[in-house]
């Protein structure tokens, strides 16, 4: 999930966890934590972390300023919000989260429907393929009537899924 959230947003990541071993936090950071805390601690340490973390955050303030400008559909700097190209927003729910980032991380190519359930749950096979169609109707019809819109997204026969530019 780490590594989801830093290649598809820039907020900040803390984990804040009872294992405190090197190989732990070598871990953590290198699938994209900012800060890798382990329990119990110290209220004055978490709060530092914190205040430094968003000192860092508040220099993307012009690089979230750069995307509010940018045409096309996009997910808002958040990650939990896509915006329309008309400036409509809409915001998602976990697993749309995942399956529109994924998609948009591959616009313009074809995504397989199990590449995508594989972006859902750890265990594929125990995942009804259903459960995914439902889902992407929802969030055609969520978008459509929230923004205005039609998601650029075409189904595939027998491939997946493409989000058009």
């Amino acid at each position: 999930m780490t590594r989801y959230l830093r290649s598809s947003s820039s907020i900040g990541i803390v984990m804040l966890t009872g294992r405190g071993g090197t190989a732990d936090r070598v871990h953590g950071l290198s699938m994209g934590a900012d800060a890798y805390l382990a329990k119990p601690v110290n209220l004055d340490v978490l709060a530092a972390t914190l205040h430094s973390l968003g000192r860092r955050l508040g220099s993307f303030a012009a690089v979230a300023a750069h995307d509010q400008a940018r045409p096309g559909w996009r997910l808002h700097s958040n990650g939990w919000s896509l915006v329309a190209p008309g400036g409509g927003t809409v915001t998602l729910t976990l697993a749309e989260r995942c399956v529109i980032g994924l998609l948009m991380s591959k616009a313009g190519e074809a995504v397989s429907r199990e590449t995508l359930i594989a972006a859902l749950t750890p265990d594929i096979y125990d995942f009804d393929p259903h459960r995914l169609e439902t889902l992407i109707h929802r969030l055609r019809r969520k978008v459509s009537s929230g923004t205005r819109e039609a998601l650029p997204l075409r189904a595939l026969h027998g491939v997946g899924y493409v989000m058009v530019s």
